[in-house]
């Protein structure tokens, strides 16, 4: 199921889209959607496009698991299946000046390097509840 078809089954509709719009965060929200579940197939159905397909995924076989991890599963071409973990690496310190300096119409941001990536990934990934899925 993508984004799309979720996001109509889960009840968003252009009805409540100005009430999400409002409420939105201001920062980082490319990816921003009503509800958690969405935002990580949406994020997922975009790490599809860049590099899943490219790779021998099969975008068809994407789909949302339940609330543990991971956050998505999609099948190989030749039928094995892989988990999606979504995770954000967000520098909390410069969210925090950003707000600051957004009233002076400014901001500064982050230019992660590599070690930092994997170091901040390692973290989060620790920091989860690591538990696989259904024992796969």
């Amino acid at each position: 199921m993508d984004s799309y078809a979720f996001a109509t089954k889960s009840g968003f509709n252009e009805n409540n889209m100005v009430d999400w719009l409002r409420k939105r965060r201001e920062y980082a929200n490319f990816f921003e959607a009503p509800d958690k579940e969405l935002k990580e197939l949406m994020v997922s159905e975009e790490w599809v496009r860049a590099y899943g397909s490219k790779n021998g995924y099969e975008s068809l076989s994407l789909r949302k698991v339940d609330d543990q991890w991971p956050d998505c599963e999609i099948s190989t071409l030749s039928g094995k299946v892989c988990g999606i973990e979504v995770t954000e690496l967000v520098d909390r310190e410069r969210i925090a000046e950003n707000e600051k300096l957004a009233k002076e119409n400014k901001w500064d941001y982050r230019c992660w390097n590599h070690e930092e990536i994997v170091v901040a990934l390692g973290e989060r990934l620790k920091s989860k509840s690591i538990m696989s899925h259904g024992g796969k």
